[in-house]
């Protein structure tokens, strides 16, 4: 996984949470949907939009349904959540590009 997906989806999700005000989930969104497009781009050109945005969808479900659970209960702060998040998302890409690399 590139560090650049990974800043860029921090940072967006910084950007429009504590910039713009946006709401911390729809923020979280815009950043994780940015960060897992632009790490399929980067790493696999010839895949079309539409195995992209389907990958993008199920990053998404997964990093949000953890990030609520972890953070609504106020057992973990909104990005302290989303770094463990981060790590379990690592483990998805792996997954894939071992898939990738054994295909």
């Amino acid at each position: 996984m590139n560090i650049s997906c990974i800043i860029l989806d921090f940072t967006t999700t910084w950007l429009c949470k504590e910039k713009i005000g946006m709401n911390k989930y729809l923020a979280n969104a815009f950043g994780v949907i940015l960060g897992t497009f632009s790490f399929i781009k980067l790493n696999y050109t010839k895949v079309t939009i539409a195995p992209a945005a389907a990958f993008c969808i199920i990053i998404l479900l997964f990093n949000s349904i953890i990030l609520f659970v972890l953070h609504s209960n106020k057992r973990f702060l909104f990005y302290t959540a989303k770094s463990l998040i981060l790590a379990a998302t690592l483990i998805v890409y792996i997954m894939l590009l071992s898939s990738q690399i054994f295909s």
